[in-house]
């Protein structure tokens, strides 16, 4: 073995073995592994944050579902608005939102990391073909928005500028070469690529439920990507927000991939924001009904929160207005609003930030070495 594999394995075990003792398990391969295995082996490890990955556990398995009489509040009249029957504001808030696109200062994010595997698919989500007559895929669909709408804000922009709106493209392990790849293949659908950025996001490690770490293999740790919230530090690490500083960017529309009608760039929700002089915003709609599973937005604890629909009382999920209509009715559909000043300052509240809990089946090896295609037990990874 080579002398810094040596000496990272001593880190290591100190760290695992006075630190956090409860991880240890994690080197009772070590020994059986070749040494090219071993180096890769630490390597792994040293990236892992030990101490901000056990507090990120321990916050999110002991934080109880919210009560009927918690302090859950819908959100207040004056700090949102509608477009149904609101003509005039509509088009008020589109001219300031193309105006803003026509300036160069309007960029786009999109949360690409899921695999089709729901849809019978290992390739990303975006590569999917949704059953249109054209057969475009969820890429190309969204591609074909953003050309059209630099099309549309051209006219507004200065003599001899062309309208630009970067593609900020985040990916994650499994997705992150096929993405590239499928954008390669399909020539970036007539967008110049030299305004696409791919980046990766993070990963946590996967946990049982008592808190140890899982090893996928005696040579590797069992990891899931850290979610849709993994993109503020991914952001940062990935080079994202300083490409952004360059570029003149102040407006973000962040969006998932798998919505087949999202408005990239909605000129709409961006003047609506920039009208507000709102620092970050979410596009809702209406629920469909008390049980529908998603998430809602409101005030908890006099802040605002996405409440996740497995976090609410049924009771309080139920509660009505005079007119009928829910009072807890605004549904998340993962459309944000951000300034990238905002952006910038995400690392002074990062660490408040909650953290949620997903429970699901993994691949694994038990403390005997044997590889076990599915844990038995649904266990954790944690997203914000």
């Amino acid at each position: 073995m080579t002398a810094s594999a040596v000496l990272a394995l001593a880190d290591v075990t100190e760290i695992l073995k006075t630190s956090i003792p409860s991880q240890s398990h994690l080197l009772d391969f070590y020994s059986t592994l070749s040494e090219s295995e071993q180096i890769a082996f630490l390597k792994q490890l040293s990236l892992i944050d030990y101490p901000r990955v056990s507090a990120i556990f321990k916050k999110a398995t002991t934080t109880p579902p919210i009560p009927a009489g918690a302090k859950l509040e819908p959100l207040p009249d004056h700090c949102f608005d509608t477009t149904i029957n609101n003509t005039d504001k509509v088009n008020q808030w589109r001219k300031i939102g193309l105006e803003s696109i026509a300036a160069n200062k309007v960029a786009v994010i999109l949360m690409a990391g899921g695999q089709g595997t729901r849809l019978g698919s290992s390739d990303p989500k975006g590569c999917f073909d949704i059953g249109l007559p054209s057969h475009k895929s969820l890429f190309q669909i969204q591609a074909e928005r953003i050309i059209k709408l630099q099309l549309l804000a051209q006219p507004l922009a200065k003599p001899g500028v062309q309208v630009v709106i970067p593609w900020y493209i985040m990916t994650s392990g499994p997705t992150h070469e096929p993405t590239e790849t499928f954008f390669k293949n399909h020539q970036y659908f007539g967008l110049n690529p030299a305004n696409i950025f791919f980046f990766e996001q993070g990963v946590l490690p996967a946990f049982t439920p008592d808190g140890k770490i899982f090893l996928e293999s005696k040579s590797s740790l069992a990891v899931a990507p850290d979610g849709n919230g993994g993109i503020y530090a991914a952001l940062r690490l990935k080079g994202v927000i300083a490409d952004m500083e360059k570029r003149g960017i102040e407006s973000i529309h962040a969006y998932c991939v798998d919505n087949c009608l999202v408005k990239v760039a909605d000129p709409v929700f961006i003047g609506y924001c920039l009208s507000k002089k709102a620092e970050c915003g979410a596009k809702v709609v209406p629920k469909r009904s008390a049980t529908e599973a998603v998430g809602v937005l409101c005030l908890r604890n006099s802040k605002f929160n996405v409440v996740e629909y497995s976090e609410i009382d049924p009771a309080m999920a139920a509660l009505t207005k005079s007119n009928g209509t829910l009072v807890f009715n605004a549904a998340n559909i993962a459309n944000h609003y951000y300034t990238l000043d905002f952006l910038k300052r995400v690392p002074e509240f990062e660490s408040q930030l909650e953290y949620h809990v997903a429970h699901k089946k993994i691949k694994h090896v038990d403390p005997l070495g044997k590889r076990i295609k599915y844990s038995p037990i649904y266990i954790f990874y944690l997203f914000i």
